[in-house]
């Protein structure tokens, strides 16, 4: 585990100001970028919402690609709100499958569970070729699992989505 791995040599003054033989201690704590989840974050992704909502109303598209950072949940979640909104079809890479499936796996907070990676119908799986790492097989096992096979699509079956 992480928590039990992370130690510091630590140096401490006693009482008299003399500094004392450098010890270990464990973190307890770990602050990362991108952990300080404010208003203004929650504010900003309404705002993508809805201007997103608007330029899809004012001008339909056959399709949308979009570049987001996977670690972007709020991101991610937009985009599959919108997709499931205007009932259109949300691909992601097999990559980024296995990562939200291991968010939903082990969900923090509420928000995690949705969307659900192996249940959300409009979000299809682009993979490529036959499994060659242990993160593809358990992707693919956990869609089959769930009998939803079908959203497993391949590169070459992009052209005969159905865009209505």
């Amino acid at each position: 585990e992480i928590k039990n791995a992370l130690k510091v040599p630590h140096q401490q003054e006693n009482n008299k100001g003399e500094i004392q033989k450098p010890h270990e201690t464990k973190i307890k704590l770990l602050i990362c970028e991108g952990t300080h989840i404010h208003k203004g974050a929650i504010e900003s992704e309404n705002n993508v919402e809805q201007n997103l909502e608007q330029l899809f109303i004012k001008h339909p598209f056959d399709f949308l690609l979009v570049k987001f950072d996977r670690l972007d949940w709020d991101r991610f979640r937009t985009f599959s709100s919108i997709a499931k909104k205007f009932g259109w079809k949300f691909i992601i890479t097999e990559k980024d499958a296995y990562f939200y499936y291991l968010l939903n796996k082990d969900e923090i907070y509420e928000t995690m569970k949705n969307p659900n990676i192996t249940a959300d119908d409009h979000i299809l799986i682009l993979t490529i070729g036959p499994v060659k790492y242990r993160w593809q097989e358990k992707i693919r096992q956990a869609i089959y699992k769930e009998e939803k096979g079908h959203r497993l699509i391949d590169f070459n079956d992009l052209k005969e989505l159905d865009s209505g």
